[in-house]
Parts: C-alpha cells; sequence; structure tokens
C-alpha cells in the first residue's frame, strides 16, 4: 500500500485589520471565526495548487474561503470544527501568549482551550480521515495556532520571536521550517501504511 500525504494549510490573509466598526451581540470568537478574505487573500489563495483526493476544512469562513478555491467535481469540500482554531477565552495578565501556549501546552485562559485540547481533537479527527483514506492526497485548512500544535506531537518547535511569531521546527532533529508562517503556508506530511509519519515538509 502506498504513502498517504497530507496537506496541513494555513488558510489565507483575511480582512480583520481592516474592519472598521463591528456592531452586533457576537462574542470575540464568533467575530474571529466570521472574518473574511482579503482582496488578496482571495488571490492568494486562488493560487494553490495541490493535486487532492479528499478536501476538509475548519468551520471558519475563513477557512472555506480558502478551501474552496481547491475543491472542484471530483474534489467535494468537506467541513469539521475539529479543525478551526484553538478558542481562546478571557485573557487575563499580559504574558507572551504564543510563546507561552508552545511552551506550556496545558496552559490555557479561563473557557479557553489547549495546546494539548487543540491538538487532541485535531489529530483525531485526522486519525480518521487517514483509515478511511489510505494511500490518497488529504487536504485540511486550519489556522495558526491549531496547525503549530498538531505538528508539536511530531516536532520540535521553538518560538524566536513572540511578537513577530516567528518559530523553528524540527522533526528528527532536522530543520523543516524556520520564520514567521505566511498566508497561506502549506506542509506535507507523508505517513506509512501504519499511519507512522515519515516526513514534513514545507511547500
Amino acid at each position: 500500500m502506498s504513502d498517504t500525504k497530507v496537506y496541513i494549510i494555513r488558510h489565507s490573509e483575511t480582512l480583520k485589520d481592516n474592519l472598521g466598526v463591528y456592531i452586533s451581540t457576537d462574542t470575540r470568537q464568533e467575530i474571529n471565526e466570521k472574518c473574511i478574505l482579503s482582496k488578496t487573500g482571495e488571490e492568494l489563495a486562488s493560487k494553490l495548487d495541490l493535486d487532492l483526493d479528499v478536501l476538509w476544512s475548519s468551520s471558519a469562513v475563513r477557512a472555506i474561503g480558502t478551501a474552496k478555491y481547491l475543491s472542484n467535481d471530483n474534489v467535494k469540500l468537506n467541513i469539521n470544527s475539529a479543525y478551526k482554531e484553538r478558542i481562546i477565552g478571557k485573557k487575563e495578565g499580559d504574558l507572551p501568549y504564543f510563546k507561552t501556549q508552545l511552551e506550556d501546552m496545558n496552559f490555557k485562559y479561563p473557557d479557553g482551550e489547549s495546546g494539548n485540547e487543540t491538538q487532541s481533537r485535531f489529530y483525531n479527527a485526522l486519525e480518521r480521515i487517514i483509515n478511511n483514506n489510505n494511500g490518497k492526497k488529504i487536504g485540511i485548512v486550519t489556522h495558526l495556532a491549531a496547525l503549530l500544535f498538531l505538528l508539536n506531537k511530531w516536532c520540535e518547535i521553538k518560538v524566536i520571536d513572540n511578537t513577530t511569531k516567528n518559530v523553528e521546527i524540527k522533526f528528527n532533529d532536522e530543520l523543516v521550517f524556520s520564520g514567521s508562517l505566511k498566508t497561506p503556508d502549506v506542509f506535507e506530511l507523508t505517513f506509512d501504511e501504519n499511519k507512522n509519519l515519515k516526513s514534513i515538509k514545507h511547500i
């Protein structure tokens, strides 16, 4: 049986930075999940070129908006909230949150999720998809922290700069990525027939 390829795709650029007044009873989490792609984000997403057999997306609007460019008559877009971004919860204090959540996978704010909790829901959903699609090419559109928490299952991730979210990612002591992840960056994970991870590439 051939290897299974899983492409973990960060959603494309959003309009979040250009949003003005948002009058609604939505929570911060709900506003975040409804954020749409910017014009540039649409253009970047439209240039994604992956030959997929199966396609899944987070339930967030920006992820679905990215994934639609990878769907076609033969590859339907499936949606699963298991791939959504971690829930931040109610922020407290003034700690370097990005760095803290990756260095302490049990850390979380009240009403939020820890890195371990996010990783668990993501990986459990991923494992089911791999079981049902051995030997195929699977695409999953997700989010920055969720992506890093998943990779943390197999990789050593070091935060170089909390403000710029600059990281180093190593798999089996080999450098896979160094820098700040862009939108929409892609990682290719190759699993053998026993679901063991053989390699990770940033493509």
